[in-house]
């Protein structure tokens, strides 16, 4: 819900005549609706006094059939996400709904930030791009009041004891003052490092503050190291610069903190970026506090083999992530973000595609002709798909892991589009051109 904040901002700017209304879990849309003023929040049980209304569209962000079966309840001129249509049946509308569903299990090559699908069905490439934010520099400067944010909303995406020992420890030898932050459940760990640092109480906030006061509460810290979690993407809209320990299974790029200024430290490991854990989080294993502290020094020229450091940038007007060394995963991943808003009209950059496409084919050659083998192993597929309109809901993995996202896309669009001749027709010109790009290099 709080990486909508962009999309909300963006909406009162393409249509400022027009009310915004929020569907969601009461608890949340208690938590979160001061942060969106002018909206209209409902939830469950006042859905009653909505349903007869008109709205311009509908947006469903939620993958839930109970929010599937609202967006076709709901009388609107335009639906987008998840909608049961009169039989029962499900269907996603907008084509970059679709693209999100398609990385479910598959977001591996991905490099569109959540907060950018969420609006690029209703929102202009152009209002994005314009958007004037108040951007941060890549700067840390080493900040005198740090906010150590303990907790995340799973686990595994939580930094252990050790690395905040490691980490206050630095701190207090630079005559710093770390302070900590989180919920409830956050508490136990806090307690520890309290007890074990000798730390005055008035520096333990967790337990605390709800949302709305930790908002209140950001501009008192001048920098906030934490886990992906929503009240990172609070901080960073509110404008405060972020360091975020990104472990477990989430990816920086699909909710990363979404302004430039802001930086990620990931350690990296071959699995990265993933949907689910199968390798006993070895992202999250030993994950040491050396490299945040070197950070803290301004120690910014150095490589490491285990962790990557990313910046927070643009690209084509959208958010993306930079770092100073660009690896082979890096690289084909900006192919497929190029290739996607090529596909799905953001843009035609067929020049940028070629030129990525060579940087990839001299760093590994087979990449190129795995692609090129797999785009014609699935042209071929698709012909017999077609004529018995009918597939098996795990073709996509068929493929090699390069070639999954296209792969993983078309299944849905296939599906979505009830095997149509258009699509077929659409979905041959896209291969056609796509192994074009290939043997072009």
């Amino acid at each position: 819900m709080i990486l909508t904040y962009p999309l909300f901002l963006w909406l009162q700017k393409a249509y400022p005549n027009h009310p915004i209304c929020f569907f969601g879990e009461e608890h949340i849309c208690k938590q979160v609706k001061d942060f969106f003023p002018g909206a209209i929040f409902f939830s469950w049980t006042t859905l009653a006094k909505v349903l007869h209304a008109d709205f311009f569209f509908s947006l469903n962000l939620s993958h839930r059939k109970e929010a599937a079966r609202l967006n076709y309840l709901v009388r609107a001129e335009q639906k987008y996400g998840y909608v049961e249509n009169r039989d029962g049946h499900l269907y996603i509308k907008g084509k970059w709904q679709l693209y999100r569903a398609s990385l479910v299990q598959n977001n591996t090559f991905n490099a569109f930030h959540w907060a950018d699908l969420n609006a690029l069905d209703v929102i202009s490439l152009d209002t994005i791009k314009n958007h004037k934010w108040s951007f941060l520099t890549n700067s840390l400067s080493f900040p005198l009041k740090l906010g150590l944010f303990l907790g995340a909303s799973e686990e595994s995406k939580c930094p252990n004891s050790f690395f905040w020992e490691e980490l206050i420890t630095f701190f207090l030898n630079n005559n710093k003052k770390p302070f900590l932050l989180g919920g409830l459940k956050e508490k136990k760990i806090a307690n520890s490092l309290v007890e074990k640092f000798s730390l005055p109480k008035s520096m333990d906030f967790t337990g605390k503050f709800n949302l709305v006061a930790f908002a209140k509460s950001i501009s008192f810290f001048d920098l906030f190291i934490t886990p992906d979690t929503g009240p990172m993407h609070i901080a960073v809209f509110m404008g405060k610069q972020v360091l975020n320990i990104s472990m477990g299974n989430v990816s920086p790029w699909d909710t990363g903190p979404y302004l430039p200024g802001n930086m990620v430290i990931r350690r990296y490991t071959d699995c990265f970026p993933c949907w689910e854990c199968n390798f006993n989080y070895e992202c999250k294993n030993n994950f040491s506090a050396r490299l945040v502290c070197k950070l803290l020094e301004n120690e910014f020229d150095f490589e490491d083999k285990e962790y990557r450091l990313y910046f927070v940038s643009r690209k084509n007007g959208l958010f993306y992530l930079k770092s100073k060394f660009m690896y082979k995963n890096d690289m084909v991943r900006e192919f497929w973000f190029l290739v996607f808003g090529t596909l799905l009209g953001l843009w035609n950059e067929e020049y940028q595609i070629n030129k990525i496409l060579r940087r990839i084919s001299i760093y590994d050659e087979d990449i190129i002709n795995l692609l090129l083998a797999q785009a014609r192993y699935c042209l071929n597929e698709i012909k017999v798909i077609f004529k018995n309109k009918e597939i098996n809901t795990s073709f996509w993995k068929k493929f090699d892991i390069y070639f999954r996202p296209l792969s993983s896309y078309f299944i849905l669009e296939w599906q979505n589009n009830n095997f149509s001749m258009s699509c077929l027709k659409r979905s041959i010109y896209f291969l056609e051109m796509f192994i074009a790009w290939l043997k072009s290099v």
